[in-house]
């Protein structure tokens, strides 16, 4: 179940994603940081959400 990982045509939104989740951690705003990581679990978790975050500009 690895291709549909690996074969995403644009990753630079979910990257953006991580990095904010990480900003977020190093500021302290530890809500927010659970908030996006949920957000980002849930992204996952759906096929059609993940083609969507992944659509190319």
């Amino acid at each position: 179940m690895r291709i549909p990982f690996e074969n995403l045509p644009s990753c630079e939104r979910l990257l953006a994603l991580c990095e904010d989740i990480y900003a977020a951690r190093v500021e302290g705003e530890l809500e927010v940081e659970e908030v996006l990581y949920w957000t980002l679990v849930n992204i996952y978790r759906s096929p059609h959400m993940l083609l969507e975050y992944t659509k190319p500009d």
